[in-house]
Parts: structure tokens; C-alpha cells; sequence
């Protein structure tokens, strides 16, 4: 499974869904999304991101901490037997690479393999033939490598 930012937290959320419609998948690829919703979702609703208001508009309300947590890769990682391929833009301002940094550490942590890419020089939006040439070929790299 793969995406961007909302479908970046979709990708990794399938392999870490701990309910028994979970799917089998064989990777997930993640790209500028967000892995711990307690700590992306913004205090107020029109904030710099508006994560709070996206939030609301998709799941009803961002003030339920419980619901948040739930929503949250980083909180079932241990659902995750697949590999995860994660980018992230060095400059994003809409989701922090943070959120891939501190992801990918507890994926280390936890023995699940994963591969991280901070892109230098790029925000939320990715762009550049170059630049999409490197994120491809070392999905492709992990692919091929994967069990």
C-alpha cells in the first residue's frame, strides 16, 4: 500500500491495524505523513496546518485523545510485520519530518524493517524528476530485497 501525507498515515495504518479486518500486505510506502496523531493534530483548528480542522472534517472530532491514540501507527507497531518504506521532506511545514524521524526510531527499536529518507531540500510537496528517480529506485531497492 502507498501514499502521500493523509494516504502516507493510510499506508503505514493498514500494516498497523490491530483489528481483525487487518489486510496482509506485502509493504507499505509513506510518504510526508504522520505516525503519532497526539503530537501532529494542533492545539486549534486554523492553525499553519490545519491538521485539527483536516482531522475533523475526516474523523468527527480532534478532541478525543483516546480516538487519536487509536488512529495512531506508532501506537501499534508491534501489528506491523511488513516492511515500511518512509520520505520526508527536510523542509516540510505542513507535517514535520519529525514525524518520520521519531517513527523510523521506534520501528528500529522494535525490530521492524524500514527504510527512512529525508529529502534535503524539499517540503510537503516533493518535486523533481531527480529527486522522484532517488525515491523510486530505493523503493524498488527495498522491494527487491524484501522476504
Amino acid at each position: 500500500t502507498t501514499g502521500f501525507s493523509h494516504g502516507g498515515w493510510a499506508a503505514v495504518r493498514t500494516l498497523s491495524y490491530p483489528g481483525p479486518e487487518k489486510l496482509d500486505l506485502g509493504f507499505a510506502i509513506a510518504g510526508g505523513g504522520f505516525y503519532d496523531l497526539i503530537s501532529v493534530v494542533d492545539q486549534a483548528k486554523n492553525t499553519e496546518t490545519n491538521i485539527h480542522g483536516w482531522f475533523d472534517k475526516e474523523f468527527g472530532t480532534a478532541d478525543q485523545e483516546e480516538l487519536l491514540r487509536f488512529l495512531s501507527p506508532s501506537a501499534f507497531i508491534s501489528e506491523i510485520n511488513a516492511p515500511v518504506y518512509l520520505y520526508h521532506g527536510e523542509r516540510d511545514t505542513r507535517i514535520s519530518p519529525n514525524q518520520a524521524l521519531a517513527f523510523s526510531a521506534a520501528l528500529t527499536e522494535a525490530g521492524k524493517p524500514h527504510e527512512l529518507l529525508i529529502i534535503e531540500d524539499q517540503g510537503h510537496s516533493i518535486r523533481g524528476p531527480h529527486i522522484w528517480a532517488r525515491i523510486n529506485l530505493t523503493i524498488l531497492d527495498m522491494i527487491s530485497e524484501a522476504e
